[in-house]
C-alpha cells in the first residue's frame, strides 16, 4: 500500500484557528492538529503485516512443520478441507493449531494459509480478526472446481446422508468438504429442489431433512434459472482460487487489506 493517498479521497480533519498578523495584515491560520482517514488506517495496518510467499517451493511441508513446533510465535495454520488435513497425515501437536472458517482465533502472530479461502471476503476476515504480524501463503490443496464435478460430488453427499445419517444434511460440513462457502451450498439444494429432485426441510441453521425424489439429471439442472447463480457463485470461487494462486504476495496484501 502506498502511504500516499489516492487524489480525491475525503479526511476529516481536526483543527483550531489562530490569529496572526505580518506587515499590518491580520489573518486567520488554521492549524491542523489531527487527520484521520480510512485510507490512512488500511495503509498503516498493512505496514505491520509481512506476507511471506511460500506457494511455489517444493518439499516444503517437512519444513513448515519443524518452524511451527519450534517457533515462539503463537500460530495459527487454515485448512477448510478435511480430505486435506487427512491426506498431509500432519502431527497432533500441528493439528491443534487448525482452524476454519468457523473457528477463526483472535490476536496470533502468525497465520499460515495452506490452501485458499473461498472468497475475498474470508480472507480478510481471518486477517481482521487473527491480527497476524506475519501471514504464510503456501499452496496445498488449491485447484479450479467445475459445476459438473460439483453437483455429482454433492449428489454424492446427498445420497450419504439418506443411506447413512437418516436424511439429516450438514451444509458448513458439506461446504468444508466441497472447498466452497455455505451460500454456495444453499444455493446448489435450492436448485435441486427447485428441479424436483431433492425436497428439503431445514432441522436448524446448518441442517436439512432431504428426501431424495429423483436422480440428479445435470441437463434439467442446466434449465433452471437458478443454475446461473450457481454458475457465478463458483466462478467467483474459482477467480479468486486464481488471483490467491497466481499473483504477488504483495499483490495479494493489497487487495485484502487495502
Amino acid at each position: 500500500c502506498s502511504s500516499d493517498l489516492p487524489s480525491g479521497s475525503k479526511l476529516d480533519i481536526l483543527f483550531s484557528m489562530r490569529r496572526s498578523t505580518f506587515n499590518n495584515i491580520t489573518s486567520i491560520q488554521l492549524l491542523i492538529d489531527d487527520i484521520h482517514s480510512e485510507l490512512l488506517n488500511k495503509n498503516e495496518k498493512a505496514e505491520q503485516i509481512n506476507f511471506l510467499d511460500h506457494r511455489k517451493k517444493k518439499d516444503i511441508l517437512d519444513r513448515v512443520i519443524d518452524y511451527v513446533l519450534s517457533s515462539k510465535k503463537t500460530s495459527g495454520v487454515y485448512i477448510e478441507n478435511p480430505a486435506l488435513i487427512k491426506s498431509l497425515k500432519l502431527p497432533e501437536t500441528l493439528c491443534s493449531k487448525i482452524f476454519s472458517l468457523d473457528n477463526i482465533p483472535e490476536n496470533i502472530q502468525q497465520v499460515m494459509f495452506f490452501d485458499a479461502p473461498p472468497s475475498f471476503d474470508d480472507f480478510s476476515k481471518i486477517i481482521n480478526t487473527a491480527k497476524p504480524k506475519i501471514v504464510h501463503l503456501m499452496n496445498f490443496g488449491s485447484e479450479e472446481i467445475s459445476i459438473d464435478r460439483f453437483i455429482s460430488k454433492l449428489s454424492g453427499m446427498l445420497k450419504y446422508a439418506l443411506s447413512n445419517l437418516h436424511g439429516i444434511f450438514d451444509t458448513k460440513r458439506a461446504a468444508k468438504a466441497l472447498c466452497v462457502s455455505d451460500d454456495t451450498v444453499e444455493c446448489a439444494l435450492e436448485l435441486l429442489e427447485e428441479t424436483g429432485m431433492i425436497d428439503l426441510n431445514r432441522t436448524n441453521d446448518d441442517n436439512y431433512a432431504i428426501s431424495y425424489l429423483h436422480p440428479v439429471e445435470l441437463s434439467k439442472v442446466k434449465d433452471c434459472e437458478i443454475f446461473g447463480d450457481l454458475e457465478n457463485r463458483l466462478h467467483d470461487i474459482n477467480a479468486f482460487r486464481s488471483f490467491y494462486l497466481n499473483s504477488p504476495a504483495e499483490k495479494i496484501k493489497e487487495t485484502i487489506i487495502c
